[in-house]
């Protein structure tokens, strides 16, 4: 493995027999949500207002999954 510095950047050599496709595409997007967080403006309120509206839209598209609605029938 090679890290190299260029301009502003790293360059990493991973040879392909060393990781995996899967591996890399993993920590590539470890590395994408790090740069993301690095550049939020958000506040922490606004952040929790986000999950809460989040979680209600993924709850009302999936609780039937989860619950069955003709048990108390």
């Amino acid at each position: 493995m090679e890290v190299l510095q260029q301009d502003n950047q790293y360059i990493i050599k991973i040879p392909m027999d060393l990781v995996d496709a899967s591996t890399l595409e993993t920590l590539l997007r470890d590395l994408h949500l790090r740069e993301i967080l690095a550049l939020r403006t958000g506040s922490s309120a606004e952040a929790d207002a986000l999950a809460r509206e989040v979680n209600s839209d993924w709850w009302a598209r999936n609780k039937s999954r989860f619950l069955d609605e003709d048990a108390g029938r």
